[in-house]
């Protein structure tokens, strides 16, 4: 990446290089440390030169490729959709700390609704 113009760096995701490339090499997988460095040792002398091929089909790819298909993943989305939508109740309800797991309390505390322990008092002692 650091040999790229500037233009170039601001048009690949190197997120999709990486998934092209690992989507091409065949899988490789350790359950310990020590199958992890033989691992790395097979890629080092056995597999450096395809995968530095691969890596840069990759990125010949990634440019070719229209930015239409490059939108994020739904989940991508909905996570950042969720994070703004946190923010704006943050600004409405006037609360910094406001997390999703505390929004409904929050939320009754600004209309002024009882609250689940108001009703029930006790309900944590008998617990």
């Amino acid at each position: 990446m650091q040999r790229l113009t500037p233009e170039l760096r601001q048009q690949i995701k190197i997120e999709d290089v990486v998934a092209y490339t690992l989507n091409r090499l065949p899988p490789m997988y350790a359950t310990s440390g020590r199958g992890v460095q033989q691992l790395r040792q097979k890629v080092k002398s056995e597999m450096l030169r395809e995968v530095l091929n691969v890596l840069k089909q990759g990125f010949v790819k990634v440019l070719q490729s229209p930015a239409r298909l490059r939108l994020p993943l739904p989940i991508e989305r909905f996570n950042t959709e969720q994070e703004e939508a946190l923010e704006k109740l943050k600004k409405i309800l006037g609360r910094d700390d406001l997390k999703w797991r505390n929004l409904p309390e929050a939320i009754e505390a600004a209309i002024g609704a009882p609250t689940i322990r108001d009703a029930m008092p006790h309900a944590r002692e008998t617990i």
